[in-house]
């Protein structure tokens, strides 16, 4: 719930009015500069703070049927057919809604309505904070992988180059000479892909972001390797989920629509006065003025079964939103917890990569040695040294889904994207 009251106390007035764009002028970005030009740009987000004023204004509109109404007439009557006579009439009238009880459950109703625009726009604010927070990591990541790449490719190069002068002295096998050269052939082709893989990552940051026309950005700053928090209470938490909060009220709503379909059984009050001038000049000078109350009882106004089944199928249908409240209720326990366990085994992921990435740093440069000196032959350091290869990727790729996997979370918590 924390999340959801800050969304009402702080974040909430400043997404409902924003400035226009922020002008981002660098070509690297920083975490900070998304955030500030998203929260205006990002059409979800946009889309969901206006559709929140509509509920608003809808409120505001609903509130007028309990303000008194006006209403000015002017007439004229001619009437006769020899000598014809001619009337004239002025009118002031007030009248004002004392009591309805369907009017009553219609302005809770758009207040209802407009409560749940709120937890609609906290989840959309959730939503693009989690696609923004994924398409920043992975353009981070994917600069890291072409910087990866390129390393390999001249640890490769350097490799081909060294067994090819081994061959041409007669210490190396040709076929063993060849397969180094593919392998850093291989390697240059992996270096074409991990650009084209950051390009199509920056496509992704550019439509996050909302903007129109695509940039190249330059991601600042680096994937980062943290502790996760401590285990979540997840009944406690789940109350912080968007959908939650969409289903408590919509269930809220359910419950005001089924006494909205009895309402048509009670009376309504309303009073109302009027002040007149009638005569036969066009500036009347007979004066009436009248006051009363106007109590309505209706009786089978739309047929002797009308509420009793309206009732009963809103009735139907709060017990459809229950059920439904429920399911999301349990839904949302169990992919916080999903999403807990996903965050500690990137944690214990991140851990194991690196320090088998350490190990087999020092396994690749002890076999590099033996291996020139003979001890070694091709097959045992070739298999070494893809295993520092492959860990040193699968570091990388765990720290990427360790940032991934708590942007995942903060989504389910409710954490809006706001500065």
């Amino acid at each position: 719930m924390r999340y959801f009251r800050i969304l009402f106390r702080v974040i909430l007035p400043c997404m409902l009015v924003l400035p226009a764009h922020a002008a981002i002028v660098s070509d690297t970005i920083t975490w900070e500069d998304c955030v500030d030009y998203a929260l205006s740009a990002n059409p979800s987000l946009a889309g969901s703070r206006s559709a929140r004023e509509s509920s608003g204004y809808d409120y505001k509109a609903e509130l007028n049927d309990y303000y008194p109404q006006f209403g000015l007439g002017y007439s004229v009557n001619r009437s006769g057919n020899g000598s014809a006579y001619t009337n004239w009439g002025l009118n002031l009238s007030a009248t004002e809604l004392l009591f309805s009880a369907k009017t009553n459950s219609a302005v809770r109703l758009k207040r209802s309505a407009m409560e749940k625009a709120d937890a609609q726009l906290l989840s959309a604010s959730a939503g693009a904070r989690n696609d923004l927070r994924a398409a920043f990591i992975n353009v981070l990541y994917a600069k890291e992988n072409i910087d990866v790449s390129s390393d390999i490719y001249k640890l490769r190069k350097s490799n081909a180059e060294m067994i090819r002068l081994r061959y041409e002295g007669g210490r190396e096998s040709k076929g063993n000479m060849m397969r180094a050269q593919a392998l850093a052939e291989a390697s240059y082709y992996e270096i074409s892909s991990a650009r084209r893989e950051l390009e199509t990552m920056r496509r992704s940051l550019s439509a996050s972001l909302g903007m129109d026309d695509f940039r190249s950005f330059t991601a600042s700053g680096s994937l980062a390797d943290f502790t996760p928090p401590p285990p979540l209470d997840i009944n406690a938490s789940a109350w912080s989920n968007p959908d939650v909060q969409i289903g408590k009220v919509s269930l809220k709503i359910a419950q005001e629509q089924v006494v909205s379909a009895g309402a048509d059984v009670y009376p309504t009050l309303s009073a109302s006065q009027g002040l007149g001038w009638s005569g036969d000049s066009a500036l009347p000078q007979d004066r009436q003025w009248n006051f009363g109350f106007n109590l309505n009882v209706p009786i089978f106004s739309n047929g002797p079964t009308y509420v009793s089944n309206k009732k009963k199928s809103a009735e139907s249908l709060y017990r459809q939103s229950e059920e439904t409240y429920r399911q999301t209720l349990f839904t949302s326990k169990t992919n916080l917890q999903t999403a807990q366990a996903r965050l500690e085994n990137a944690h214990d992921a991140v851990r194991s990569a690196a320090v088998l990435l350490q190990a087999a740093k020092q396994r690749h440069i002890e076999a590099q040695i033996q291996y020139l000196n003979g001890a070694m032959d091709f097959q045992i350091w070739e298999g070494i040294e893809q295993e520092f290869i492959n860990y040193e990727r699968s570091y990388l790729t765990s720290l990427r889904e360790i940032n991934l996997a708590k942007a995942a979370l903060d989504k389910l918590l409710g954490v809006p994207l706001a500065r």
